[in-house]
């Protein structure tokens, strides 16, 4: 993520969200559809429901994925690395932060599916 978001970026302040790697491109509406219809957070959802089917401890090793999904993605982390990318351009900033939200929204459909 973080090599792929500088390569994008690179001092450059025409960043838009397009180029923000975001798992999978969030909708335009910004609401999270039900999670098994969200690309990547529908194989997610699969992947770890298998896992803590066929390991005793599937359940924490989804709970620490999402986790670590959750840090990378939490609006406010989003906003903080980005702010300098786009000093001059909070319109755009917005909208990675709302798409950043809808990514979170998602990864919490996904936990509460799984009861975790």
């Amino acid at each position: 993520f973080e090599s792929d978001l500088r390569e994008n970026s690179g001092g450059n302040p025409g960043l838009t969200l397009r180029g923000v790697p975001f798992p999978t491109a969030p909708p335009e509406d910004n609401r999270a559809p039900p999670p098994e219809k969200f690309g990547y957070f529908g194989d997610l959802m699969t992947t770890a429901t298998r896992m803590m089917q066929a390991e005793s401890e599937g359940k924490s090793k989804a709970k620490r994925i999402l986790r670590t999904l959750y840090r990378r993605y939490h609006p406010d982390k989003i906003r903080a690395r980005l702010i300098r990318h786009l000093a001059g351009n909070e319109a755009e900033l917005d909208r990675i932060v709302d798409a950043a939200k809808c990514v979170t929204q998602a990864l919490t459909a996904v936990k509460n599916k799984l009861q975790l």
